[in-house]
């Protein structure tokens, strides 16, 4: 009896101790940002949430094409002779790196090694500077903001930390034979808790925008890196632990939602509300007193927002974004529901709309990175600068067509692990997922468009024989060098 105790004591210990990892069960969204996901929900399309779900990767899919038309000479041919490769740095944005690196390569030799990693070192303090440089006039007696600018230096510092902490992680894994890759694949959800922590905690009260971050960050680096382990390991078995791992976080985190949905159904019985989670929290958050409750942590995340991002702007469309709506009339006995439980209900669901889009973006990374990288493996076959993409040129033609089909077999399970994430959500919450993801991407385009282009442009560059990224820390073209000068 003792020992039954001790066990189900240590298994609700860990269940406490699995929560406090969880980032989508510790924030919020403020009031005015489920207004305008209600405004979305009621007056858009699926088709238009359809459309922009289609269109996102776009923009980074044409630039991972594009700059690989942009013909490449042989490494061994030079610097100065590899001048197109510094314009195709400057292209994606890497000024910093492509003059720290080509300065680098002067003195000891090209390919510089590691040439993203070792520039974003140079890259990272230049930022830093800037930034207080500019802000230094405003910051002058302000603490408030100097506390902000503090904590987007750190995080500024956690989004450089991926250019390192990923490809460690894939150098150890092309170090490893079959088995070991089976069971070392498993650490990338252990990698992927530890940074979304990080990013949580720097981000603070910005409850708004952490989902879109968080994920279009650390999960979508993630899903390329897992991408490009499954396209070099060439292995079904690699797929299907990747799989198995993401259904398994996926039912933990249903389970969460399903968990708060409970407290919300205690306070408002589904008999007794007729509409939405959307519709029942604005009808409760019109009460005066319900709403001076909440102004303190709504004033203190829309002020911290402004720092980053306008999130809550309108969408291009008035109507969608800003025209005001009605709470519906049809509350019945939810409207006698006392004034002291309303805050706590609004709270509630204002916590599983979090859960619900941090699930939503999470499902549409892990879609769209494989079919992305997929058809970027299909174009490089094409382009004549597959020769310098060490992985890609020492595949034959059945080669590459197995790894292409590898990586799209994970879209086609991460696609079916989507559709049923948002058909599970829309039965829970009375809201369509597929409108749910398209507020998403719609209100955050610029932060979440941003994303995809930088990191999507650096995994696929940091490949490049050019960008010296040698995972078996040879570096023979340097030996070359130094035998040839002796």
């Amino acid at each position: 009896m003792v020992s039954v105790r001790f066990f189900i004591a240590c298994l609700s210990h860990l269940s406490r101790l699995w929560d406090q990892f969880q980032v989508e069960l510790h924030g919020r969204f403020t009031i005015d940002k489920i207004e305008h996901m209600r405004n979305y929900v009621l007056h858009s399309s699926r088709f238009r949430s359809l459309l922009f779900g289609v269109l996102t990767p776009v923009p980074a899919l044409a630039a991972m094409i594009l700059i690989d038309c942009i013909p490449l000479a042989a490494p061994d041919e030079g610097t100065n002779r590899n001048y197109t490769f510094w314009i195709r740095l400057f292209i994606a944005a890497r000024m910093i790196l492509c003059a720290s690196g080509y300065s680098a390569s002067l003195y000891i030799g090209f390919p510089v090694p590691f040439t993203p990693p070792v520039g974003s070192v140079a890259a990272l303090p230049a930022m830093v500077v800037l930034l207080v440089r500019l802000w230094q006039p405003i910051l002058r007696g302000n603490v408030i903001l100097q506390h902000i600018l503090r904590h987007q230096v750190w995080v500024l510092v956690g989004q450089f930390s991926l250019i390192f902490v990923y490809p460690l992680y894939l150098f150890a894994f092309v170090s490893m034979n079959s088995m070991g890759q089976h069971v070392f694949i498993l650490t990338l959800p252990v990698i992927k808790i530890i940074l979304k922590n990080y990013f949580s905690r720097m981000l603070h009260e910005l409850h708004d925008c952490k989902p879109a971050f968080i994920v279009f960050n650390v999960d979508l680096f993630n899903a390329l890196s897992v991408a490009n382990s499954l396209q070099t390991s060439q292995s079904l078995v690699n797929t299907l632990v990747v799989m198995l791992v993401d259904i398994g976080q996926m039912a933990v985190s249903m389970s969460d939602v399903r968990t708060v949905m409970r407290e919300i159904r205690q306070l408002a019985p589904p008999n007794r509300v007729d509409g939405s989670l959307l519709d029942l929290c604005m009808e409760m958050a019109s009460s005066p007193e319900v709403r001076s409750e909440l102004v303190n942590r709504r004033t203190s995340a829309q002020t911290s927002i402004a720092a980053i991002h306008p999130i809550n702007q309108p969408l291009g469309n008035d109507t969608v974004a800003s025209a005001p709506t009605p709470p519906s009339p049809c509350w019945d006995d939810i409207s006698q529901l006392p004034l002291s439980q309303r805050p706590h209900l609004v709270s509630c669901i204002s916590k599983v709309l979090y859960m619900a889009e941090f699930i939503l973006l999470i499902e549409f990374v892990e879609v769209t990175i494989p079919l992305l990288y997929g058809i970027y493996l299909g174009a490089m076959s094409y382009l004549p600068n597959q020769a310098y993409y060490p992985r890609l040129a020492s595949l034959t033609a059945d080669e590459l067509s197995r790894s292409i089909v590898i990586v799209m077999h994970n879209a086609a399970l991460e696609f079916v692990s989507f559709v049923v994430a948002c058909w599970h959500l829309q039965r829970l919450l009375r809201v369509s997922g597929l409108r749910l993801v398209g507020f998403a991407l719609e209100s955050q385009r610029s932060l979440i468009q941003s994303s995809f282009l930088i990191w999507a442009l650096h995994v696929t560059q940091q490949a490049l024989i050019h960008a010296g990224v040698d995972f078996t820390l040879r570096f023979t073209w340097l030996r070359q060098k130094i035998s040839q000068n002796l």
